[in-house]
């Protein structure tokens, strides 16, 4: 008999909890680094319990529907593939979860529910067809890793501040990188269903240099808050410069070892310091904005 541990700990790898909790925490940096979450709390908090059953929901609908590449590709961290949870289940997640997700959001108004409701529509899409279609499949990632601070910068108004408009640019890109990266490890699955991805159509290592120049980008980039007056609480704060520095020079090396090494085990390694990196790079954001 499954414990109720082994339960949660399978919906938790489903819904993969702790990436949807960070979508809510881009939710509320968005608003604060657009000035506007400051009395606009109780609309924040409800943006944020959206943001987390959106993410939550659209991780349970890929996994319904990818189970066949993750079986092919080995992904015993995906819960179907283990038998840990059942697809039947993962679509009842999802459909619960993407369901509460668009409810809650009719409290936020018309066009907010519409932004929310376009999304779902596309997780569903992007999982059901765009993730076969070559080069549509990383741009709707890279998208979903802007769509949390679009969100969180329409609460109040549809204005996008130059800063938060440089953090959606930033976020773009990372997800790009990510999502080409990803793909290296994938490969083997992605061939057997016909998932169109550069690792397979082109090389493996033509994956590697396109994604490791955009995280080149990335680092590049990532200090520029400091230089250009994007918003005076960064502009030539010495504070987010010796934090962010460390971060960018962190993109070069994953890009340094992902040009040298395109192994399935090198890349699931690089795939999870990207996500940690990127969690500690939007702190940086906060505390320079906020120190």
């Amino acid at each position: 008999m499954v414990s109720f541990t082994e339960k949660l700990q399978a919906f938790l790898a489903l819904t993969r909890f702790g990436n949807s909790v960070f979508g809510m925490f881009s939710v509320i940096l968005s608003g604060i680094l657009s000035m506007e979450f400051f009395g606009n709390g109780t609309e924040y908090v409800t943006a944020a319990v959206v943001s987390i059953f959106l993410f939550m929901g659209s991780f349970s609908i890929n996994d319904y529907f990818d189970h066949l590449v993750d079986i092919a590709n080995n992904r015993t961290d995906r819960p179907i593939v283990t038998g840990a949870i059942s697809r039947d289940t993962a679509l009842h997640v999802a459909v619960g979860c993407l369901l509460l997700a668009f409810l809650i959001s009719l409290k936020l108004g018309e066009f907010v529910s519409l932004f929310i409701g376009f999304n779902i529509l596309l997780s569903i899409f992007y999982s059901s067809h765009l993730k076969k279609v070559l080069l549509l499949k990383n741009i709707s990632i890279a998208y979903c890793f802007t769509a949390t601070i679009i969100f969180g910068t329409i609460i109040v108004d549809i204005v996008a501040e130059p800063l938060v408009q440089f953090y959606i640019l930033m976020a773009f890109l990372v997800g790009l990188a990510f999502e080409i990266m990803a793909d290296i490890s994938d490969m083997e699955g992605d061939m057997q269903h016909r998932v169109q991805t550069i690792a397979w159509r082109i090389s493996p290592r033509s994956a590697a240099i396109i994604s490791s120049i955009i995280f080149s980008v990335v680092c590049i980039l990532d200090p520029l808050p400091y230089f250009v007056d994007l918003h005076p609480n960064l502009v030539h704060d010495t504070l987010f410069l010796l934090l962010i520095v460390p971060v960018a020079v962190a993109y070069l090396l994953i890009s340094r070892s992902l040009i040298s090494d395109q192994s399935k085990t090198n890349v699931l390694k690089l795939r999870s310091r990207t996500i940690v990196l990127m969690q500690i790079g939007s702190l940086v954001y906060l505390i320079g904005f906020l120190v």
